[in-house]
């Protein structure tokens, strides 16, 4: 079974959704008990997408590499894809399939990391602007905008080893 379309769909259609189906609820104080446990849900069904995705990359790579197959299910098994540890070991797995199809790729440009980057925070803020959730969450968005200001292209997928670097001790 081909899993791409779920693999390359974006996690953020559930921010999307979210912000969406809170329009209609309004922007009081007496909205504020439902932000924990809309934000608390939507939580998990990002987290349970991510790692369902990482095993979807797992299972399409091992559908047509047998030898990553064997190493992958028998010799290095993985466990819910829940750790950064895991997601590293498949971004790692991701760059050796990818360079044993396409010999002359060594990693993402400077500008193709810069270009991810750009968009993800883009979309993230698009999805926030004028919603609930921005209302609901703002101390939690401004730290998000703190955070992200130190994040820099060299900081993102930077070497066949690593998703992150030099960011909160990864």
């Amino acid at each position: 079974m081909n899993h791409n379309k779920f693999i390359l769909s974006p996690i953020s259609e559930i921010l999307k959704d979210v912000a969406t189906a809170s329009v209609g609820i309004g922007t009081g104080i007496e909205t504020y008990p439902l932000c924990d446990y809309v934000m608390q849900s939507v939580f998990l069904k990002m987290t349970g997408s991510q790692e369902q995705k990482m095993k979807c990359i797992c299972w399409e790579l091992a559908s047509s590499d047998y030898e990553y197959r064997y190493f992958r299910f028998t010799q290095k098994r993985l466990g819910e894809c829940s750790e950064y540890s895991e997601k590293r070991e498949i971004y790692k797995d991701l760059v050796k399939q990818i360079q044993k199809n396409d010999t002359s790729f060594v990693s993402l440009t400077p500008n193709e990391r810069n270009d991810i980057l750009s968009k993800t925070k883009l979309s993230i803020e698009n999805i926030f602007t004028d919603s609930n959730l921005l209302i609901w969450a703002q101390k939690s968005y401004s730290e998000f905008l703190n955070i992200w200001s130190g994040v820099l292209k060299t900081h993102f997928a930077n070497d066949k080893d690593n998703l992150f670097t030099g960011i909160n001790g990864y």
